[in-house]
């Protein structure tokens, strides 16, 4: 990207040219854009930044392009971790094969530094969940969710897109900046035209991949409604962390 004299120090195009490099740290690009942020003192988007950089709370609105899908999957001390299916209720099927990711940027990186895009990670059902889940099968044992680790990097391909569209918007508008110090003008028109909805994002999921495993625990009706209904209610809140 050319750049003239009077925009080399511009913390704006630095964010554009970092984020369109395919291996630079997402946490680092955060933490320039925070500087930008602060500066033009546009607090939605500051707000998103700290929630990436930090972590997002249980409490927090996650966006939906940190919800991905796995392979759930439960512990058989013979064959290991094999396929859990809920055979007549899709619903609730989906329910349990997907999850919101609440981690840090920064974790997530570290989750998948030494792994390729063909790696899996473990998100295990929360306590609740897990006891819920027993309860439907018949017999208690863990269960866990089988992630690949492309849809992590999806995640964070994601963050650096959201940087990258923003700071264009920002040149688009004429804010650049001198260094990482803004005009008057410029914050002004910032906060006049920046106005940026992170939960309308569209949703980048990764391929999960085919099951191997041709075992399979499948749920029939050997559970009650309200047994079910609690499993949901679990599902909808429930939030455990990624691990290798």
């Amino acid at each position: 990207m050319k750049m003239d004299k009077k925009n080399m120090n511009s913390i704006i195009q630095q964010l554009q040219i970092e984020a369109a490099e395919k291996n630079s740290s997402v946490v680092e690009l955060l933490r320039k854009a925070k500087i930008a942020a602060s500066k033009l003192e546009l607090s939605d988007f500051l707000d998103w930044i700290e929630k990436e950089l930090n972590g997002y709370k249980t409490t927090d609105t996650i966006p939906e392009y940190r919800e991905i899908h796995g392979d759930p999957r439960g512990w058989n001390p013979y064959h290991g971790w094999i396929p859990l299916l809920f055979a007549e209720d899709s619903k609730t099927q989906d329910l349990i094969s997907k999850r919101k990711v609440i981690q840090s940027v920064g974790t997530l990186e570290g989750l998948i530094l030494n792994k390729d895009s063909s790696g899996s990670l473990e998100m295990p059902f929360s306590p609740e969940a897990n006891q819920q889940i027993s309860k439907a099968v018949g017999f208690t044992t863990k269960f866990t969710l089988m992630i690949s680790s492309s849809s992590i990097i999806s995640i964070l391909d994601t963050v650096r897109n959201i940087i990258l569209d923003w700071s264009i918007r920002l040149e688009k508008e004429g804010i650049l900046g001198d260094g990482i110090s803004f005009s008057k003008a410029e914050r002004e028109r910032a906060q006049e035209k920046i106005v940026y909805n992170i939960e309308k994002i569209e949703n980048f999921t990764g391929n999960m991949g085919v099951m191997k495993d041709k075992a399979s625990i499948k749920i029939e009706q050997n559970y009650s409604e309200s047994e079910i209904k609690e499993l949901k209610n679990i599902m909808t809140v429930s939030y455990t962390h990624l691990t290798l």
